[in-house]
């Protein structure tokens, strides 16, 4: 699921940005933003996965499901989860300029495209997160300590529920007074 929906910003992207920039490379693509300086230089958007993030508005779910008549199935609780991704410029400085037109772009492609289809089914809202400097410097520390112009956001809400039956149980009927 987390493949798909960071596919799906990274072909809408790719299919946004190739109709107005022309590279022979490709445009935008899904991967890791790290390694040393200078080597491996995508000259193009990348979208990475930052993080996974317990949304916690859904509280917690019951196990129990209703079945027909006194039965009740038991399975696990759906997990209700946030994804959290950088689209970076990864240019190399002699195309520093091109790499902010490129992320100005983008940044209005993913204002533009604040609900996100994946296979025509599910929808799923993206939205900027502000980070403060601390913030900016941990991440792009951990991501291997060369800052890329970027911009941060979310994607609300995808659910994880496999549905598979643990047991089913027999409910109990209560007295009627």
């Amino acid at each position: 699921m987390i493949d798909q929906v960071l596919l799906s910003v990274t072909e809408g992207l790719k299919e946004y940005l190739g109709s107005y920039y022309d590279m022979p490379e490709g445009v935008a693509e899904l991967g890791v933003i790290g390694g040393s300086v200078g080597e491996g230089i995508a000259n193009k958007m990348i979208v990475s996965l930052l993080n996974l993030e317990r949304e916690g508005a859904m509280g917690v779910s019951n196990a129990y499901q209703s079945e027909r008549g006194d039965k009740m199935m038991q399975g696990a609780p759906a997990w209700y989860l946030n994804v959290f991704f950088v689209v970076a410029a990864v240019f190399d400085e002699k195309r520093y300029a091109e790499s902010l037109k490129m992320l100005s772009a983008s940044i209005g492609f993913l204002q533009q495209n604040v609900l996100l289809s994946v296979n025509g089914k599910q929808k799923f809202t993206i939205e900027p997160v502000s980070m403060n400097m601390q913030e900016l410097t941990n991440l792009w520390s951990i991501l291997g300590g060369h800052y890329y112009p970027s911009v941060v956001c979310k994607i609300r809400m995808l659910t994880f529920d496999n549905q598979e039956a643990k047991r089913v149980v027999t409910r109990i009927k209560g007295l009627e007074l």
